[in-house]
């Protein structure tokens, strides 16, 4: 299940929505930027660092920090001189210009007016001289507390309207490995030897199912298998399949016939008449569950014609003649 995090502030999960397509058909995923963010002090430094990538990762903190430090303002009283308050000035006007500057990442609109009108009234207190023993009077003081208030109120209102998610773990999978590295889910040592088009698959289905876009995650995962059965059939057989052959009742048929192991063909025809047929009709759908077991399963047969690939061409160098160099040849008398 995604959760929809709305009437709260600060969002867990900024999501943006990019369209994509799957069997001719138009389909929404969350998708977005991958980005490093820092955790520092500095708000300016906190959303700087890209990857390419597709998703967004937010620093939580740096909402908090945003509102601790916005929030501090209403503390300034009637009396209070500069250089009294003056961190909690300082503080709030890095953080409103950092709040200013982000908004192509967080899509903040209405409340970047309030934002303004906040900092501009801070910066009468600062500056390249500021002047320390300025006390604040009370229009000052109340100024602050209905600006801040302002502020607050617009940019809550506003952060209620965002597509704002927390993505729910997945059995015992870690959802940052999911989203960011799914074909973690297979060892090392096999992941070495997969075909680059089963990997980027295995990496789409794991990041859809961490997103519950589960038809699209059981796509994905019968592709990414489909890849390794052509490495195998090639591996059996000796050539690649022909383009019309490409479904897997012909590559079963072939490699049965062919002699390969009669384990990993039966697994592949379990998931073929399983699996694989019924989520090619348009009227299937898989639930998160289906799309779980269906990447568990798959997983497993990838493995199995990974190891069986391993083992025939270890036999096929068994296999090879030795040449013996005459000078090695024991001499007969």
């Amino acid at each position: 299940m995604v959760v929809e995090h709305r009437n709260a502030f600060p969002p867990r999960v900024v999501v943006v929505y990019q369209k994509m397509g799957y069997g001719g058909k138009r389909r929404e995923l969350l998708v977005a930027v991958t980005q490093e963010i820092l955790v520092s002090h500095a708000p300016e430094t906190e959303w700087v660092w890209f990857k390419e990538g597709e998703m967004l990762r937010v620093n939580d903190w740096w909402f908090y920090n945003l509102g601790r430090n916005v929030h501090a303002l209403v503390e300034i009283k009637e009396g209070a001189t500069v250089g009294d308050v003056f961190w909690r000035l300082y503080g709030a006007d890095n953080w409103l210009a950092a709040f200013l500057d982000g908004n192509e990442i967080f899509p903040f609109k209405v409340s970047l007016q309030a934002a303004r009108a906040l900092r501009s009234h801070v910066q009468t207190f600062l500056g390249p001289n500021p002047e320390w023993g300025r006390a604040i009077n009370a229009y000052e003081a109340s100024e602050f507390e209905r600006l801040t208030s302002q502020f607050e109120t617009i940019a809550s209102a506003e952060v209620s309207q965002f597509s704002t998610y927390s993505v729910v773990k997945k059995l015992a999978y870690d959802t940052r490995t999911l989203l960011e590295e799914g074909e973690s889910i297979l060892p090392t040592d096999i992941r070495l030897k997969l075909p680059p088009e089963s990997i980027e698959d295995i990496r789409e289905a794991a990041k859809c199912m961490a997103f519950e876009v589960n038809t699209a995650s059981g796509f994905h995962t019968i592709r990414a298998t489909e890849a390794v059965i052509r490495m195998y059939y090639q591996e059996v057989v000796g050539s690649a399949p022909k383009i019309k052959d490409r479904n897997w009742g012909a590559y079963i048929k072939v490699l049965r016939a062919k002699g390969a192991d009669p384990r990993v063909i039966g697994f592949l025809d379990h998931i073929r008449e399983s699996y694989r047929n019924p989520i090619s009709h348009p009227d299937q759908r898989l639930d998160a569950q289906e799309a779980q077991v269906l990447l568990g399963v798959c997983v497993s047969a990838i493995i199995q014609m990974v190891l069986a690939v391993d083992a025939l061409r270890a036999l096929a160098i068994a296999q090879l003649p030795v040449e013996i160099p005459p000078a090695l040849l024991p001499v007969v008398p």
